[in-house]
């Protein structure tokens, strides 16, 4: 029997929607797009897109390299006038030299992204998703984070009503995605974006979020959009529970994206902690600018200077960083160690903590271990073949963590293991 296509509307599902629901589900297959003569496929492996075509020619992978410059008009002409049927123009291009595979790959990734950015604008449409493996030649398969692609293409190509629409209720309540899957994927985010995302709190409204975003309300509706499109935030329901209220802003900490700093006091004006409002007129009759409070001649005290595990503002993002020979096998070293240790690790042996430890310093040990073990590290060439073993080891990962943090399942688990 025929499998039936999952299709629908764009203008009543989001392509976004769409692509982090195929993504969930791990699915295979084909996704078609139609808009009037427009027409794009998408094909996704494993809930990942792996490559994209249209059916205009100035998105052809010839057409693309000559905007880019990276091949010239007549070395397009001849590869076409000399390819062999069935043979890919970007493989042809790099049989004759004209290219070199590396720069093809990134060229791929390139056009693909452009493909699925104008898709994002489209204010309707209709789309056919049929299930199956899609069978892609290994020249024009490509690995990139369809997070990364959602989250930059909504915040490139949406309106602030396509943004509006997607977050719905003004008074719903945002909060950090209870998927801790989605929450770590491997995204590139601006330092408005992470911004953005230290405001999400898990109890604050859609609205109440807005209200404390200084800039122009259309853009900052458009990055909340582009965060809930791409699964890092979503919307309160029923049975959500979400990570601690302070999960966002050490989590972008982490990924090295900056918060902006406090806008400029007015010349005069006492420097006030953040959250807390600036006297105004400047400082209280008789003390100078600048000077401290207290009464004459006491003992100033030293500032303690606060501590916090994991929040490294220059912590390496494992799809951004440069690594050596060396690295690269020591890391496929840790991944295979800790997937063959699965069976035996109980859950603190899994995080390398010992049993006392306390909620916090579970709570920074998965953060610290989740973008190193998440399953988009196999996004990159050197991990490609370990995607079955991160699956695995960050699974259970997020097994143990969900049971220490809980201070019922963690009782229980201690029982279990014979500590209490």
């Amino acid at each position: 029997m025929a499998v039936q296509p999952f299709l629908g509307k764009l203008e009543e599902v989001p392509l976004p929607h769409v692509i982090r629901q195929l993504y969930l589900e791990k699915s295979s297959g084909i996704l078609d797009l139609h808009r009037d003569k427009d027409q794009r496929r998408i094909f996704i492996i494993d809930g990942e897109v792996r490559s994209a075509r249209s059916n205009r020619m100035e998105q052809k992978i010839g057409q693309y390299a000559i905007r880019i410059g990276a091949i010239t008009q007549p070395q397009l002409m001849h590869a076409l006038s000399s390819k062999p049927d069935g043979t890919p123009v970007g493989k042809h291009l790099v049989e004759l030299g004209f290219i070199e595979q590396g720069v093809l790959d990134e060229h791929l990734k390139g056009l693909v992204r452009e493909i699925l950015f104008d898709c994002f604008g489209w204010p309707n449409g209709e789309f056919k998703f049929f299930k199956g493996k899609p069978q892609l030649p290994p020249e024009v398969e490509i690995h990139v984070s369809t997070a990364n692609i959602i989250y930059h293409g909504f915040k490139m190509s949406a309106t602030a009503a396509m943004a509006v629409k997607m977050l719905g209720d003004p008074a719903g309540v945002l909060i950090p995605n209870p998927n801790l899957r989605l929450l770590f994927q491997h995204i590139t985010l601006d330092p408005a974006g992470g911004y953005v995302l230290t405001r999400v709190n898990g109890t604050l409204s859609c609205e109440q979020v807005l209200s404390q975003l200084p800039g122009d309300r259309s853009e900052n509706v458009i990055l909340l959009g582009a965060l809930l499109a791409c699964g890092l935030i979503t919307l309160k329901g029923k049975n959500d529970v979400a990570p601690p209220t302070d999960f966002f802003p050490q989590l972008v900490q982490l990924r090295g994206q900056p918060v902006p700093p406090a806008a400029p006091q007015p010349a005069g004006a006492d420097a006030a902690a953040p959250g807390r409002p600036v006297r105004p007129g400047g400082p209280p009759p008789g003390r100078p600018p600048g000077a401290r409070p207290g009464p004459p001649g006491a003992r100033r005290r030293r500032p303690t200077k606060k501590i916090r595990l994991g929040t490294h503002t220059d912590f390496p993002r494992p799809q951004d960083m440069k690594l050596s020979k060396d690295d690269i096998a020591l890391m496929r070293r840790n991944i295979s160690k800790k997937y063959q240790n699965l069976g035996s690790f109980n859950h603190y042996q899994m995080f390398d903590l010992p049993f006392r430890a306390t909620q916090k310093e579970v709570h920074f040990a998965f953060m610290n271990m989740a973008a190193f073990f998440h399953p988009d590290l196999a996004l990159r060439d050197e991990f490609k073949d370990l995607k079955a073993q991160l699956e695995a080891v960050f699974g259970a990962l997020e097994v143990a963590y969900r049971t220490l943090v809980d201070h019922e399942k963690r009782l229980k688990y201690n029982r279990k293991l014979g500590y209490l």
